[in-house]
């Protein structure tokens, strides 16, 4: 237990190297419940190699309830390792007690860091920044070429929200950094903060932000700045999305790059087609996340990552992409997508795009005598189910009876007109059935075969439409009446008589 020392630092290591920093308490009793914080716990100057915390538990350092800066790597500090720690928690991971300045702060040229990783063990925990009257920040870089992978920012040890009350993680003036991965564990958690991630700056490019499952954040998930307060250095509005410019020439944090534009998604064949306007003749990367919900402004964040795919730009700047889904996304559900460019400059999210219900119909028929008769009533039963997920509207059933048969009667909900016979049903819910009856007078068809087929439809897209219609082959056989007219067999429902 490390606290409270003259110096400003409990711990202050300069231009030193390959050392380990581990299982420390800073800023708490010895029992890592009660607040006794210090102005900065660890200052970590000019060195290099060295680990503070590691993947074993016994290694992790507790760094909470501090004033100031709870971890800085500053002024050339280079290759270090920052992994396994709690920022602003107890000793159980669960209960705030938040540093009041930065978590952790990489500064003045503190470059090849790796903060978290993607080794069991390497996420470090950084939750309940409590500076609410000046929001102060999770991680802020002005550094380049740091690596964040792995990280829980705003939840507690198990997921559950414990946000920062201002800035999950920025950046500032810094190139090159890479936030997330698509490889198993490089994405973070940055949740429940008051915003996500936060680029500033014209140098400020090249920094990719891919994987990570970004959510729940009052404010936008990702803001390129574009509108800094010239005093503060702070977005002056931390809700207003960066709109894309044709062609994409601007500058500025990531260059400005444009987001894509979500256009339509099937989910019949679970794809979701799109375009990019952004620098003509330019290859870039579409990153698609599905969200439980969608923010406020209408452009998402990215709750989870669910596909990437190659697009390059045509000479007029647009770049058209179809991509395919793992499975097929829940209704009520909305996607989202980044672009990130060769150098790895990613954009703000996308506009959402909500997944539309869908509802597989299924349909089946038989008929209640075969063969028959010429003259003979044939009845039909007609069984329709909805298979799922959702609720199905404006279903109807249409049989376009055949040519050799003549409508005589149908269920209530059911009219005829001109050979067609429609069956109304409206709603139908999931797991739902509903069966109708259609009698015609039969006829004399070539080849003896009269052959029915109905058809189901609905608003909602349908996953399988392959089960929508049903067909029904009855054979017509003229054998079975008599010189004077009267029909052999006995079989139920064929006629006495002929008319």
């Amino acid at each position: 237990m490390i606290n409270r020392f003259p110096n400003n630092s409990d711990i202050l290591a300069w231009n030193l190297g390959n050392d380990f920093i581990e299982g420390n308490f800073l800023g708490t009793d010895p029992g890592g419940t009660v607040n006794i914080g210090s102005l900065n716990s660890l200052h970590i100057s000019g060195i290099t190699g060295t680990t503070v915390g590691g993947t074993a538990a016994e290694a992790r350092n507790l760094i909470s309830a501090n004033t100031g800066p709870a971890l800085a790597l500053n002024t050339g500090a280079f290759d270090n390792f920052v992994q396994g720690n709690t920022f602003g928690l107890d000793v159980t991971g669960t209960v705030g007690l938040g540093n009041f300045g930065n978590d952790l702060l990489v500064m003045n040229a503190s470059t090849g860091n790796t903060i978290g990783g993607t080794a069991t063990g390497a996420a470090n925990t950084i939750a309940a920044n409590q500076a609410a009257e000046n929001p102060r920040l999770g991680v802020a870089f002005d550094s380049s070429m740091n690596l964040i992978q792995g990280n829980r920012v705003g939840t507690d040890i198990t997921g559950a929200e414990l946000g920062n009350l201002g800035i999950a993680l920025t950046i500032v003036d810094a190139a090159d950094n890479t936030i997330g991965g698509v490889v198993v564990g490089a994405g973070n958690v940055i949740a429940y903060n008051g915003s996500g991630i936060d680029l500033r700056g014209d140098t400020s490019t090249g920094n990719s932000i891919v994987g990570n499952s970004i959510h729940s954040n009052d404010f936008l998930g990702i803001d390129l700045c574009d509108n800094e307060d010239a005093a503060t250095g702070s977005c002056l509005d931390p809700t207003d999305v960066t709109p894309n410019d044709p062609g994409d020439p601007d500058t500025g944090a990531n260059n400005l790059q444009n987001f894509p534009d979500l256009a339509s998604v099937d989910r019949v064949a679970a794809t979701v087609d799109g375009t990019l306007d952004s620098i003509p003749s330019s290859a870039f990367t579409i990153d698609l996340y599905v969200n439980t919900s969608c923010d406020p402004t209408g452009n998402g964040e990215g709750e989870t990552h669910v596909g990437s795919a190659p697009v390059t730009t045509d000479a007029g700047g647009i770049g058209a992409f179809s991509m395919s889904l793992p499975v097929s996304p829940v209704s009520g559900t909305f996607l989202t997508a980044t672009a990130t460019d060769d150098g790895g400059s990613t954009s703000e999210f996308s506009a959402c795009l909500e997944i539309p219900p869908a509802a597989d119909l299924g349909l089946t028929m038989r008929d209640l005598a075969d063969p028959v008769a010429p003259g003979d009533t044939l009845v039909y039963d007609l069984d329709l189910t909805n298979l799922g997920p959702d609720n199905a509207t404006g279903v109807v059933i249409t049989d376009v009876l055949p040519a050799d048969s003549v409508f005589s009667n149908a269920s209530a909900s059911c009219a005829h007109a001109s050979g067609t016979v429609t069956c109304t049903v409206g709603g139908l819910a999931a797991l739902g059935t509903v069966s109708f009856f259609i009698e015609v007078i039969v006829g004399d068809p070539p080849g003896g075969e009269l052959t029915n087929t109905a058809n189901a439809t609905a608003t909602e897209q349908d996953p399988d439409p392959a089960n929508n219609s049903a067909t029904e082959m009855t054979w017509v056989d003229a054998s079975l009446i008599f010189a004077d007219g009267f029909e052999t067999g006995t079989s139920a429902g064929w006629s006495d008589v002929m008319p």
